[in-house]
């Protein structure tokens, strides 16, 4: 009996941090989503300020939790992330808003 009871505690404790774990990836990719979507709407209207600032934060946001991300990740789409973010750099230097848009959206929609 008292092993039928420690496999039920296990198998909560597993739940629970599933569960957290899951709440606390969602808030991050919630946040980085939500500023490659500001960063995008800047770069059509060619506000690179704004843009910038709003691309800048999700990548720092990205870097301080990356290797909590590759952790509990396929590192496939880490990988891509990474590379979207140095294809970001690119067409902030060059000032191509179309295409600086493009790679936040494709961004957004990796962090969802």
């Amino acid at each position: 009996m008292k092993q039928l009871w420690l496999g039920v505690a296990v198998l909560l404790v597993l739940l629970a941090l599933g569960i957290w774990l899951t709440v606390a990836m969602d808030g991050l990719h919630g946040e980085i989503k939500q500023e490659m979507t500001q960063a995008a709407e800047a770069a059509i209207r060619e506000d690179w300020a704004t843009a910038r600032t709003c691309a800048g934060k999700a990548r720092d946001q990205w870097q301080r939790h990356r290797r909590f991300a590759a952790a509990l990740l396929d590192h496939g789409p880490l990988e891509e992330t990474d590379a979207l973010f140095a294809e970001l750099e690119v067409y902030d230097k060059r000032r191509m808003a179309a295409d600086f848009a493009a790679v936040c959206a494709l961004l957004a929609q990796q962090a969802e």
